[in-house]
């Protein structure tokens, strides 16, 4: 599958249940308890909440909004499958690796973490599959002269390893 099929599946498969009804109060979007299933991708084992850290959100702050529907008064706990993908062209890290969500760049990996992640994808994804992993976007409230960005953490921890399909069970 090309990476401009495997993103559009992304999308057809979110952006159904994306838009909110009500701008008022918490934006939630609970996990898809499938988002690893996506046919041709290589998805990141990783169990739990995502917490590792990514940067560059501040600079994405419009695509982020975007990408939940809009704002919420009191910020948003909002569920994604990001994607990782390898960034040739920028001038300030030859290692950078690309947070994608919806097709939009979100942000990156850090400097410190992305010829670690780099390498180590390349070596358990040999077949260049696309990769994906559970994502979170949190932050984005408003009250009174208060205001958060909207920040993105996703599931990764080091050894890097597939999320094992679930077994099917034969009667």
């Amino acid at each position: 599958m090309s990476i401009g099929k495997f993103i559009r599946s992304l999308i057809a498969a979110s952006t159904a249940d994306t838009e909110p009804a009500s701008r008022q109060g918490y934006g939630r979007k609970s996990p898809d308890r499938s988002w690893y299933k996506v046919e041709g991708a290589f998805p990141i084992k990783y169990s739990g909440e995502p917490e590792y850290g990514i940067v560059g959100e501040s600079h994405r702050q419009s695509a982020l909004q975007e990408i939940i529907g809009g704002t919420y008064d009191d910020g948003v706990y909002w569920h994604v499958v990001a994607q990782l993908c390898f960034v040739e062209d920028n001038p300030h890290d030859a290692n950078a690796v690309g947070v994608f969500v919806d097709t939009k760049h979100v942000g990156y990996i850090p400097a410190a973490d992305a010829a670690r992640v780099r390498q180590e994808l390349i070596a358990v994804n040999p077949e260049e599959r696309p990769v994906i992993c559970k994502g979170m976007i949190r932050g984005g409230f408003k009250k009174g002269s208060k205001r958060a960005d909207y920040g993105v953490t996703i599931g990764l921890c080091f050894p890097i390893e597939e999320q094992p399909k679930p077994k099917t069970i034969k009667k």
